[in-house]
Formats: C-alpha cells, sequence, structure tokens
C-alpha cells in the first residue's frame, strides 16, 4: 500500500447507508462519464495472482527481490493457532514490525500447506487498535514534520514514510480477516486478503532493510495513524472495509506509486526507486482483491456497485476523492472514473460530496464521531464482526447461504471471464 493523499476521519457506519442502494425507491441516476461495457470489471492478473506459489523473496539484493537465508540457531515460528483469524488477532497484537511480518509469512505458509484451517472465528476479538513499537511517536497528522523540517536525508524520509503505509497495509489486511470471520464469506474471500498481507509484510522488509542501508531506522521520525481511521470507520460493514481500504487508500498508491519512482530516480536513488517501483506494481492486485469482492457484494444484494461505492466514500472518507488521479492504472483493476472522479459524478451526488467536505471542514462529522465513540461506538467494534451489510438484509441462515453462494457464484465468474486476456 502507498499512502493516500487525504485519508479518513473516524465515522462510524450507519447501516441505513446500504438500504436504499438495493432498493426500488431510489433507483441509481444515470452517470456523465459512462464508457460503455467493454472496461474490464476484473483485473487479468487477479487468477495468476492467487495461483502463484509462496513469495519467498522478503529481501532485495543487487538485483532486485531475493530469499533471505536463515540464520544459523534461529528458532522457527510455531503455529499453534486454531484457525486463520486467530492468526490473525495474533499479528494484529505483536508490536514488532519485523516480528509481525515474520508471523505473517507463517501464518501464510501454514494456510498454503493446509496446516492452518481458514473457517472459524478468532477466540479473542480484534483490538480497536493494533499493537505498536514505543517508536515511532504516533502523532496527529499537522505534527509529522514535512520533509524539508525532518532531520532525515529526503531518499530516508520517503522510505519511513513508506515503512509506515507498509506496517498498517499488514494489520488492515489481518483486520479485514478477522473482523469479519462471523460473516458468510466465501473461503476465497479470506485467502485472499492473507495473501495481501503476506506481500505486505515482504514490502515492509523491503522497505525497514532499505532504511537500514540508508542509515536510519524505522520510528526515527513521528508518525500518524490516520490509515488505521479508515479500519475504524469501515468496522461495521464488510462492503465499506472494502471500499474504503483496498478501493480508496490503495488505490492511491496507484496514482502516488509512479510520482514517487520519478522523485528517487531525480534524487539519483535508483535502489530506492526500483523497491517503490516493485512495491508499487504489486499493489495493483490488491487493489483489484477489493475491486471484485465489492462488485460480488454488490451483485449477492442488487445494488448498483458504482452508487453504492460513491455513497460510502461520500459518508465515511469524502478527503480521499482528490486527484490527480492514474485513470490508466485504476481501469486496469475494474475502478471506472464514475466511481472516484467528482467531475463524473451526478449533480445531486456532487452536492452532497460538496456538503460533506464542509461539514469536515467545520467538524461537524467529528463531532458526531465523538459523541458515538461515548456512546459506544468504538466498543462495538472492540467487542467483534459486524456485518451489517449482510444481516441488515438476509436474516436466516438458509438465506445467508444463498447470499454467499450469490457472492461466490459473481465473484468466480467474473475472473473466470478475465482469466483467456492474462493467458493472452
Amino acid at each position: 500500500m502507498l499512502a493516500p493523499s487525504q485519508a479518513c476521519r473516524l465515522t462510524r457506519f450507519n447501516v441505513r447507508l446500504w438500504g436504499p442502494l438495493h432498493g426500488a425507491r431510489h433507483p441509481p441516476p444515470r452517470l456523465h462519464c459512462e464508457h460503455g461495457d467493454a472496461r474490464p470489471t476484473v483485473w487479468p492478473g487477479l487468477e495468476p495472482w492467487r495461483q502463484s506459489g509462496v513469495n519467498e523473496l522478503r529481501g532485495w539484493g543487487r538485483k532486485g527481490p531475493q530469499s533471505v537465508p536463515i540464520t544459523p540457531g534461529t528458532p522457527a515460528l510455531e503455529c499453534r493457532w486454531r484457525c486463520l483469524a486467530d492468526a490473525a488477532v495474533a499479528v494484529l497484537q505483536t508490536p514488532d514490525p519485523a516480528q509481525k511480518a515474520a508471523l505473517t509469512h507463517a501464518a501464510w505458509h501454514a494456510v498454503s500447506n493446509g496446516s492452518l484451517p481458514v473457517g472459524g472465528e478468532p477466540a479473542a476479538a480484534p483490538p480497536p487498535f493494533p499493537a505498536r513499537p514505543p517508536r515511532p511517536q504516533l502523532v496527529a497528522p499537522k505534527q509529522v514534520p514535512t520533509a524539508k523540517a525532518s532531520r532525515l536525508p529526503l531518499p530516508a524520509y520517503m522510505l519511513h514514510s513508506l515503512a509506515h503505509v507498509e506496517l498498517n497495509a499488514v494489520d488492515l489486511a489481518w483486520d479485514t480477516v478477522a473482523r469479519f470471520a462471523a460473516a458468510p464469506l466465501p473461503r476465497a474471500f479470506f485467502l485472499d486478503f492473507a495473501r495481501v498481507a503476506d506481500d505486505e509484510s515482504r514490502h515492509l522488509l523491503w522497505c525497514l532493510q532499505r532504511l537500514g542501508e540508508l542509515g536510519h531506522a524505522y520510528g526515527d521520525m513521528p508518525a500518524h495513524s490516520v490509515l488505521w481511521e479508515g479500519a475504524q470507520a469501515s468496522a461495521g460493514d464488510v462492503g465499506s472495509r472494502l471500499a474504503v481500504v483496498p478501493m480508496s487508500q490503495e488505490a492511491r498508491g496507484l496514482d502516488a506509486g509512479p510520482r514517487l519512482v520519478d522523485r528517487l530516480v531525480g534524487l539519483g536513488d535508483a535502489r530506492s526507486a526500483a523497491i517503490v517501483r516493485r512495491i508499487a506494481q504489486e499493489e495493483t492486485a490488491h487493489v483489484a482483491v477489493g475491486v471484485v469482492w465489492f462488485r460480488g457484494v454488490c451483485a449477492a444484494l442488487g445494488a448498483d456497485p458504482g452508487h453504492a461505492f460513491r455513497a460510502t466514500i461520500c459518508t465515511l472518507c469524502p478527503d480521499v476523492l482528490r486527484g490527480p488521479f492514474e485513470a490508466g492504472a485504476r481501469a486496469q483493476v475494474g475502478l471506472p472514473p464514475e466511481w472516484y472522479d467528482p467531475g463524473c459524478w451526478p449533480e445531486g451526488e456532487r452536492e452532497r460530496l460538496a456538503e460533506a467536505l464542509r461539514a469536515r471542514k467545520e467538524g461537524v462529522l467529528d463531532e458526531r464521531t465523538a459523541a458515538e465513540v461515548q456512546g459506544g461506538g468504538r466498543g462495538d467494534t472492540a467487542r467483534g464482526p459486524q456485518t451489517a451489510l449482510f444481516s441488515s438484509t438476509l436474516q436466516d441462515a438458509e438465506n445467508l447461504g444463498a447470499l454467499r453462494a450469490r457472492l461466490e457464484h459473481f465473484v468466480a465468474g467474473e475472473t473466470a471471464r478475465a482469466a483467456p486476456a492474462s493467458a493472452a
């Protein structure tokens, strides 16, 4: 994951947001930026990514990614977890970044070889905030030093910021696994996000290694917790989580990655630029995962995905809808501009976005958030999975099973339809 230019402010998800999206009362308006149905809805590389083996290239050598030899005497990690969701909670409770990455890789190994079951709820609820090391100091975003004010050289400053993003990305993927373990989601959903977590842990290790080579370490400058606010904002609903985290926060990496690479090249740091370029390339799969499952959720509920995405982001995270956007990279993973670019939105929805941004600037939404937290909003999040989108629509087990089947059928069909393009 690469950092979004603006991030979400915490607000508790209101299940009523999804109510009109699949009802007949409020049909989705016609969009101004339609380009027909020829555009891909699934990234062609998604299935090859899913079918790839465990990636052991967790170090960065002279020519790029390389495997890291195990130091003699290093004790093997013992995986005594009951299920994947237990492993997710264990990673979230681990403060040390390198150990968090190691546990992530051990869990993905165990899932891949069949020794760790995927299904099942965690024995302990995921924490409302993941464990963090003593450093860096976490401060408000405006208190994070600018590149000019920081004592770190610019390449180290940029790598430190990216390492912090990747650390959060590991936890965001695992929180998705743990928090929605009780939801009627197919096994493939949890496998996708466990693989995302392993990818992000590899990216984190590359950044930590390069920081060390530059004479610095993670924690040498303050950082903020804005990215985790996206997790808190979307903790109550799986559709919201997909819209906010992979489809918005991670999608900002598709926009920012090429510019960051060019900047590092301009600074003469080709090695750091190569690391960032590889990370940006691999983030494509993570956004694509969010898009295909979001479309699947909408298809299962009969909701229009563009209308659902716009309504969700406008309510939870309006600040993230700011360019510049890399429209080509976004289109490749199935994100059309009429979803994320307010210039392509229907007039009524643009007006609602403007109102949301004004309220954010005036602090109105933050005041509502504070009231909800005092009233137990964050406590609800901490108690366990909230599956509002599903439970508000279909209540009994038989219908939940039918919903899961529709979701699984849609995602499998869309992925299979894209597969020939990847083989061509």
